[in-house]
């Protein structure tokens, strides 16, 4: 469910490729997955993309940001980015937002890969953005069907409409940009973070312009079969009662049309429409389904709701005919356009489960709705802290939880963002208090400093950390490699020296004197001044990732705003 679990499900199928990536979609402009697929590609992935050269009211700030992870992606050996785009192209658009897994696995999904519908704050104290759904389908019929679109879409040698970034005008021309951190939203309590795994059957794929339309099996053919007895649940971006594009093409919306026909054959009828974008088409789909209603007698209603802060963002409808329960959900909206003239994607399946937890989400969704002739004024306040950039050392990135054994393979690393500062006698360790088990402190070697706007790397072992990354570490708090200064054991401390806890420790920086410079926590209640990045109870800190700053220079004593998740560790960057 989207903004609450999305971008965790995504995230998680996208990490899990061992070969191939394929990604069709309207934008691009999340970094956290951007760090997911760079990790990928590092690992030997092939990854390609298919993105909508114009999407409509692009922002600058966004179109930089997809051209930033474009650029990073297609520079890579292994990533190739195409945009749709030219004077004539096979669609208007191209709207659909799907993505394949190493031939295995199909992700289908209402949202773009964005902080919109995906976003990465933390949940826990709530958070913003669209309502909509994804959907990891392991189907070997449903995939090689994706792969076929993908590979009819994504044809550079047949289709003149394919640029390839780096071509004019997909190149990022500010050497200078650097995509801004998401906020810690506390609008809606995400209450829906749980994926639900669960078997489905009859999978259909309706894509358009092909088939989004039939009447005897996809979207339509579903709705015709409702009847007394049976419901229907839609929860829309936009849902024209009227279609009209061009001098004597008007007419009814059908999908509109077949929900009263439903209603009017004794099936319940609710639909949800969005109020935060809507310009007057869906309040005045809302009037007319409500007043059919009134007339009529049937058991129809419509209202608009903006139930988790940036809008409805979904296209999805959910069925129950006789003990079946059925979901369909994808990108093709309400429109004239997307059903007859874009590239769109949805997928419709079976499934109890599915349509359970579904419901579940409509029913809240609905309840905090209201029909349009209540009119309701929303005045939202949004406040922002003013926050000074460091002027000392901080600790911008730990590598908490290295893949396979922890032993000589963390990291830690420093960023500069003051003046020089002479590091001689300083020490790094996890410990809190002498006697702690299993911490440690080591102090920098004599003549040791870090310059302004500097990056050191400090690893548990050099020779293990150039295996890894091609390159030595600064410095090393183990003995591995005599050509790589070392740090020395300070203190009497028991265990084994400094190891990272993966579900609890911290990393402090502290001078000389033993006054603290910086301290970054994870897991637990808070400590040495700091607030933990947060880690539910019982949990580990992610396999390969690592606990990075962003922005480099701000420290806010607040690890869980301080600090994000990265997939993508780059030491010495």
């Amino acid at each position: 469910v989207a903004p609450d679990g999305a971008l965790d499900l995504v995230s998680r199928t996208l990490a899990s490729a061992q070969s191939t990536i394929l990604i069709e979609a309207y934008t691009f402009e999340s970094i956290p997955l951007y760090e997911v697929i760079s990790r990928r590609l590092q690992a030997g992935v092939a990854v390609t993309v298919l993105l909508e050269g114009g999407p409509a009211g692009w922002a600058s700030t966004d179109r930089k940001t997809e051209l930033w992870i474009a650029q990073r992606i297609h520079g890579h050996p292994n990533g190739t980015v195409y945009f749709l785009h030219g004077e004539t192209t096979r669609y208007p658009y191209q709207h659909a937002k799907f993505a394949v897994v190493d031939g295995k696995v199909a992700l289908i999904s209402t949202e773009n890969l964005n902080a919109r519908g995906m976003p990465s704050d933390r949940k826990d104290n709530g958070t913003n953005g669209h309502r909509g759904f994804v959907a990891a389908v392991q189907s070997p019929g449903v995939v090689a069907h994706l792969q076929r679109i993908f590979a009819r879409d994504c044809d550079p040698a047949h289709h003149a409409d394919l640029v390839p970034y780096g071509t004019d005008p997909f190149v990022l021309t500010d050497p200078t940009f650097v995509p801004l951190p998401e906020p810690d939203w506390t609008t809606y309590t995400a209450p829906f973070t749980a994926t639900v795994a669960t078997t489905a059957t009859h999978f259909t794929i309706v894509q358009a312009p092909e088939n989004a339309l039939r009447d005897q099996d996809a979207l339509l053919g579903l709705l015709r079969r409702a009847g007394p007895g049976d419901a229907i649940a839609a929860i829309q971006l936009n849902e024209p009662y009227t279609w009209s594009v061009g001098a004597g093409e008007a007419g009814l919306n059908p999908r509109v049309q077949a929900l009263i026909t439903a209603a009017r054959r004794g099936a319940s009828v609710r639909l949800l429409l969005d109020e935060y974008y809507d310009d007057g088409d869906n309040a005045e789909t809302c009037r007319m389904l409500n007043g059919i209603a009134d007339e009529e007698g049937v058991n129809l209603a419509c209202r608009l709701g903006n139930p988790s802060g940036l809008g409805i963002h979904a296209k999805a409808f959910f069925v129950a005919l006789g003990e079946e329960r059925w979901v369909h959900l994808g990108s093709i909206n309400g429109t004239e356009n997307s059903s007859k003239r874009n590239r769109e994607v949805a997928i419709q399946f079976r499934s109890a489960a599915a349509y359970e937890r579904a419901m579940t989400v409509f029913e809240q969704d609905w309840s905090q709705a209201h029909a349009p002739f209540i009119h309701h004024v929303h005045l939202p306040l949004i406040a922002r802290e003013l926050v000074m950039p460091a002027d000392y050392p901080l600790i911008s990135e730990v590598f908490v939880n290295p893949a396979g054994s922890d032993a000589g393979y963390e990291w830690i690393e420093l960023y500069n963002p003051g003046p020089a500062a002479p590091i001689s006698g300083w020490t790094l360790g996890d410990a809190m208090a002498i006697g702690d088990y299993g911490d440690g402190r080591y102090a920098f070697p004599s003549g040791a400093q870090i310059l302004h706007d500097q990056v050191i790397v400090v690893a548990a072992c050099a020779t293990h950390f150039a295996a890894s990354y091609g390159f030595n570490p600064n410095y090393e708090w183990t003995d591995c490699d005599p050509t790589v200064p070392d740090l020395t054991p300070v203190g009497s401390w028991e265990g084994f020296g400094m190891a990272l806890g993966n579900a609890e420790d911290e990393v402090l920086l502290l001078r000389a004197d033993g006054s603290q410079v910086d301290s970054v926590a994870w897991g637990g209640a808070p400590r040495a001044g700091v607030v933990p990045y947060p880690l539910d109870a019982g949990d580990t800190f992610p396999f390969g990732a690592s606990l990075k700053r962003y922005p480099r220079d701000i420290d806010r004593d607040d690890c869980s705003r301080d600090f994000y998740i990265s997939w993508n560790p780059s030491p010495g960057q």
